[in-house]
């Protein structure tokens, strides 16, 4: 048996219920919801086609693509293979034909490389040397180390018989022994009349100097040209020297001797400096 409690609350419950069925439509909700409708796409404004199906939209509905109208002729689509060569001298595709375009067979050069082919009337031949072969002794067929000549364009081999140079002409001295050709006659170097005076000859030593001052070539002597000995320095490297007067002597300090105070010997680590031209420690 119900209670007055639960009697109250079902009361309500169907109280409510029934407001909420009696009352219309609030008008901004009922607004949207009509446009969603009217706006909502038609499907046919949706493509839906898998990728490797091709489409179009030619009145703006996405439909599969018919080659009913479009499609070009079959003729105008080349289906050969690669391999097989194609024309379309009319505008359509056909095998390659050569009835009418193939060059004569005279025309075609099928002789293989290494044999010689000519086409001297526009047609290939073999190469036949019947009218335009050079006779043997345009050829020159001598050994390379054979000298051979052509003086009336017959090759043969060099002859000396007319042409050949006189022996004196010829120069067969060895490589290490001078010679000359004075009148045109290639003889061996003589120095009977052309051979330099024994003086015009320099055999001194390498470490013996000479002078040649009238054109004879003699030991250097320092007799009349020697330089007096003030003017030879011969102190040691080490040892300082001057020649103040000409005369070279050891370098003295006593009238040119700088003031030691002039004289910087503080150590390389030790600054120095000179404000009064005097040099101190820094």
């Amino acid at each position: 048996m119900l209670s007055a409690r639960n009697l109250f609350f079902v009361g309500l419950a169907v109280f409510l219920a029934g407001q909420a069925t009696a009352s219309p439509m609030p008008m901004p909700l009922r607004d949207a919801v009509a446009r969603r409708a009217v706006q909502q796409r038609a499907p046919l404004d949706v493509n839906d086609f898998k990728a490797e199906v091709p489409s179009k939209a030619p009145d703006g509905v996405i439909v599969a693509y018919s080659n009913t109208a479009t499609k070009r002729a079959p003729l105008d689509v080349n289906d050969f293979k690669a391999e097989v060569p194609s024309k379309a001298p009319d505008g359509v595709i056909v095998a390659y034909s050569n009835t009418a375009t193939k060059r004569a067979p005279l025309d075609v050069n099928d002789f293989k490389a290494e044999v010689p082919s000519k086409a001297p009337d526009g047609v290939i031949v073999a190469y036949s040397n019947t009218q335009t072969k050079r006779t043997p002794l345009d050829v020159n067929d001598f050994k390379a180390e054979v000298p051979s000549k052509a003086p009336d364009g017959v090759i043969v081999a060099y002859s000396n018989t007319a042409t050949k140079r006189a022996p004196l002409d010829v120069n067969d001295f060895k490589a290490e022994v001078p010679s000359k050709a004075p009148d045109g006659v290639i003889v061996a170097y003589s120095n009977t009349q052309t051979k330099r005076a024994p003086l015009d000859v320099n055999n001194f030593k390498a470490e013996v100097p000479s002078k040649a001052p009238d054109g004879v070539i003699v030991a250097y002597t320092n007799a009349q040209t020697k330089r007096a000995p003030l003017d030879v320095n011969d102190f040691k490297a080490e040892v300082p020297s001057k020649a103040p007067d000409g005369v070279i002597v050891a370098y003295s300090n006593t009238a040119t001797k700088r003031a030691p105070l002039d004289v910087n010997n503080f150590k390389a680590e030790i600054p120095s400096k000179a404000p009064s031209g005097v040099i101190v420690a820094y």
